[in-house]
C-alpha cells in the first residue's frame, strides 16, 4: 500500500489543477522557499481531515482557497484528491484503489467523498485506521515535531508510541462507546421513567376502554329499545288519534268559540277607550273650571282682606276724629260703603266657594267614574289574554301532536326501510360466510405457503440488494478510474480554458462505435484537437502555460473547397454526425476520406484515386503520401472497461432480479 496520486485544485498556491503521480519508495520534493512544498504537505493532511486552520500555516479554514494574484481572480472552492494503491488490501474496501477527496466552498460548505459517493469524516477515519493512516496517527511529521517526540516527558512519549502501534483507534473506539453507553443508560433511564408513568395510566385506561365498551353494548341497547319505543309510540298515536279524534274536533269547536269572544272583547275593549278619552276631556275640563274657580276665590279672599283692612284703617280714623263732628257723618257713610263692599264680596265668595264645591264633587264623579272605566277594561284585557294564552296553547297542542304524527309517520318508513335493507344485508352476509367458510381451507393453507415462500423471497432479495450495495461501489471506483485513464491533453486544456473553445473534435465529430477507430484514424492528429472558432483565440491560448502536446484548431475563415468525390464509394463525412459549428473543419479535415473493408483494397483504391485517403475499419490509413497503422489504445484503460462492462453487466443482472422479487413478493 503507497500513495500514488495527489491532485490540487485551487488549494492554496496550486490554482490549476495538479496531479502529482508517486511510485513505490521514497519520493522526495524539492524547491526554493514559497515553491508550495509545504502546501503539498498541508494538502495531504486537509485531506485526511485536518479541522485546526492554525495546522494549516492559516487564520480561517477558508484560507486555504487559492486567494488570487495581480493576473487571477480568486477562485470559490479548494478540492485535493488522494489515491492511494489497495493492491495488498490492508484497506477493507473492495477495490485495488481507494479515492478520498474534500472540497471546501468559500461560503463555508464542504464535503468528503470516498471512491467519488459523499461522506462522513468518522467514515474516512474508520476506515483508514486499522492501516495506520490518519490526521493524528503520525503519519505527517511536521516541522518542529521531531523536538517535541525527543523532548517529550514518558507518558507523553508512551502515548506517541501507542499511537504509532494503532492503540490510539482502539482507545476511541472504547471513548465513543463509553459516551455511547452513558448515553444509553440515560435513555434506559427516561425510557423506565416513561414505563412506570404508562403504567400509571394503564390502570385507569383499561376501566375507560371497560366503560366504553359498556357504553357501546349500552348504547346499541338503547337505540334497540329506542326503536321499539317508537314503534309501540307509533301505534299507541295511531289508536290515540281515533280515539280523540271527537276531542279535537271539540277543541276546534272552542277554539272557533273563543276566537268569537275574543273579537267581542275587542270590540268592547274598543268601546271602552273611546269612553276614557270622553272622561278624560271631561276630567280636563273640570279641572280648568275648578282651577279658575279657585283663581276668583283668591281674588275674593285678597279682596276682603283689603275691606277689612280699610275698615281698620276708618275705624282708627274715626278714633282719632271723634272731636270733629263735620266728619263724622261722611266716616259713616264711608264705612256703610265699606260694609255693603264687604257684605257683596262675602256673598261672592259663598257662591264661588259653592261652585268649587260642585266642580269638586263633579271631578271626583268623574274620576271615580274613570277609574272604574279603566278597571273594567283591565279585567276585559286580563280575561282576552287569557282566552289567547289558552288558544294558542291549544293551537300549540295541535302543531306539536301534528309534527309529532308526521315524525312518527316518517320513522315508521324509515324504520320499515331499514328493516328491510337490514334483512337484505343479513342474506347477503349469511351467503357471504357460507362461500368464505367453504375457501377458507385452502385458503389458509396457500397463505400459509405464500409466507414461506415471501420469507425465502425477503432473504434472497436482502442478499441481492446487498451485493448491488458492493457492486455499486465498485462500480463509481471503477468509474472515477476510466474518467481518469480517458482524460487525454485535449481534454485537461479545454478544462482548464472553459468558454473560449467551442469544444473537443472527437466530441463534435462522432461515430457509431463499429467506426470509432475508422473516424479517429481518418482525423489522425486532429483527434483530440480543441476547436477555436477564431485563429486569433486559438494562438492567444497556444501561448498560455499547460498548452504542450495539445493540437488547437479553428474554423477556416472561408467557405472550404468541395473536394473531387470517387465515385461509388462511401465517404467517411457521410456516416458521422457532425455539429453545424465544424461542419467546414470537418469537410477541410475528412471530406476526401473514404470507407473500405481492408488494407489491400484502400491500397488499390489509392493508386486509383491519388488524392483521395481510404480508411479501414480497424484505423488503417493509405493516403497521398503516406500509410498509418491503427492508432493504439491505453492497455490500462481498455482494462479498466472491461471492467465496467463487466460490473455493469452483473449489477444488471442483479437488479433484473430484485425487480423479479419485488414483483414476486407484491
Amino acid at each position: 500500500m503507497f500513495l500514488r496520486q495527489l491532485t490540487l485544485r485551487g488549494f492554496k498556491s496550486f490554482a490549476d489543477r495538479t496531479v502529482l503521480e508517486f511510485t513505490p519508495g521514497i519520493s522526495v520534493i524539492v524547491g526554493p522557499n514559497g515553491s508550495g512544498k509545504s502546501n503539498v504537505v498541508d494538502a495531504i493532511a486537509w485531506v485526511l481531515g485536518e479541522q485546526g486552520p492554525r495546522a494549516l500555516r492559516g487564520g480561517a479554514m477558508t484560507d486555504v482557497i487559492f486567494a488570487g494574484s495581480a493576473s487571477r481572480p480568486p477562485l470559490g472552492m479548494a478540492e485535493v484528491r488522494l489515491v492511494i494503491d489497495n493492491s495488498s488490501g490492508l484497506i477493507p474496501a473492495p477495490a485495488s484503489e481507494v479515492e478520498i477527496s474534500r472540497a471546501l466552498y468559500r461560503s463555508g460548505e464542504s464535503e468528503y467523498r470516498l471512491a467519488g459517493r459523499p461522506c462522513r469524516l468518522l467514515d474516512i477515519q474508520e476506515l483508514l485506521s486499522d492501516t495506520g493512516l490518519g490526521r493524528a496517527l503520525h503519519t505527517i511529521v511536521g516541522q518542529g515535531q521531531l523536538d517535541a517526540v525527543l523532548s517529550a516527558r514518558p507518558e507523553e512519549r508512551r502515548q506517541f508510541i501507542e499511537e504509532a502501534a494503532g492503540i490510539a483507534k482502539h482507545r476511541r473506539r472504547r471513548d465513543r462507546a463509553e459516551r455511547k453507553l452513558a448515553g444509553l443508560e440515560q435513555d434506559l433511564l427516561r425510557l423506565q421513567d416513561l414505563l412506570g408513568e404508562l403504567r400509571r395510566q394503564l390502570k385507569p385506561l383499561r376501566e375507560q376502554a371497560e366503560l366504553a365498551r359498556r357504553h357501546e353494548a349500552l348504547t346499541q341497547e338503547a337505540a334497540a329499545l329506542a326503536r321499539r319505543l317508537a314503534a309501540a309510540r307509533l301505534r299507541d298515536l295511531y289508536r290515540e288519534r281515533d280515539r280523540r279524534r271527537p276531542a279535537w274536533e271539540e277543541a276546534e269547536a272552542r277554539e272557533a268559540e273563543v276566537r268569537r269572544q275574543l273579537e267581542e272583547l275587542d270590540r268592547e275593549l274598543a268601546r271602552l277607550d273611546r269612553a276614557r278619552e270622553e272622561a278624560e276631556r271631561d276630567r280636563a275640563r273640570l279641572e280648568a273650571e275648578h282651577a279658575e274657580a279657585a283663581r276668583r276665590r283668591s281674588e275674593a279672599e285678597a279682596a276682603l282682606r283689603a275691606a277689612v283692612r280699610e275698615e281698620a284703617r276708618a275705624r282708627e280714623r274715626l278714633a282719632t276724629a271723634s272731636g270733629r263732628s263735620g266728619r263724622l257723618f261722611a266716616l259713616e257713610e264711608e264705612l256703610e260703603r265699606t260694609e255693603r263692599a264687604l257684605a257683596e264680596v262675602v256673598a261672592t265668595l259663598a257662591h264661588r266657594e259653592a261652585e268649587l264645591l260642585e266642580a269638586e264633587a263633579a271631578f271626583r264623579a268623574a274620576e271615580r267614574a274613570r277609574r272604574e272605566a279603566e278597571e273594567e277594561r283591565r279585567r276585559l284585557e286580563a280575561e282576552a289574554l287569557e282566552r289567547r294564552a289558552e288558544a294558542e296553547a291549544l293551537e300549540r297542542t295541535l302543531a306539536g301532536h301534528r309534527a309529532e304524527l308526521e315524525r312518527l309517520e316518517a320513522a315508521a318508513r324509515d324504520l320499515e326501510r331499514r328493516t328491510a335493507e337490514r334483512e337484505a344485508r343479513e342474506a347477503e352476509l349469511e351467503a357471504e360466510i357460507e362461500r368464505l367458510d367453504a375457501l377458507a381451507t385452502p385458503l389458509g393453507q396457500e397463505a400459509a405457503a405464500l409466507g414461506r415462500e415471501r420469507s425465502e423471497l425477503a432473504a434472497r432479495l436482502a442478499e441481492l440488494e446487498a451485493e448491488e450495495k458492493g457492486l455499486l461501489a465498485r462500480q463509481q471506483v471503477v468509474e472515477a478510474r476510466r474518467r481518469e485513464l480517458s482524460e487525454t491533453p485535449g481534454a485537461a486544456f479545454a478544462r482548464r480554458h472553459p468558454g473560449r473553445p467551442i469544444g473537443l473534435l472527437r466530441e463534435l465529430v462522432e461515430a457509431p462505435p463499429e467506426l470509432a477507430l475508422a473516424l479517429r484514424a481518418a482525423l489522425g492528429p486532429y483527434a483530440d484537437a480543441v476547436v477555436y472558432e477564431r485563429e486569433a483565440e486559438a494562438v492567444e491560448d497556444a501561448g498560455r502555460d499547460g498548452a504542450g502536446g495539445v493540437t488547437l484548431a479553428f474554423l477556416p475563415p472561408g467557405p472550404v473547397p468541395v473536394p473531387t468525390l470517387v465515385e461509388g464509394e462511401r465517404r467517411l463525412l457521410d456516416l458521422v454526425r457532425t455539429d453545424l459549428r465544424v461542419s467546414r473543419l470537418a469537410l477541410k479535415l475528412i471530406g476526401n476520406a473514404y470507407l473500405v473493408e481492408d488494407l489491400a483494397e484502400a491500397a488499390a483504391k489509392h493508386r486509383a484515386h491519388p488524392h483521395a485517403q481510404f480508411v479501414t475499419r480497424q484505423g488503417q490509413v493509405v493516403g497521398p503520401s503516406v500509410v498509418r497503422t491503427p492508432p493504439g489504445d491505453d492497455g490500462r484503460l481498455e482494462e479498466v472497461r472491461r471492467e465496467a462492462g463487466a460490473v455493469e453487466r452483473e449489477l444488471a443482472g442483479t437488479r433484473r432480479g430484485i425487480r423479479e422479487g419485488r414483483q414476486r413478493l407484491a
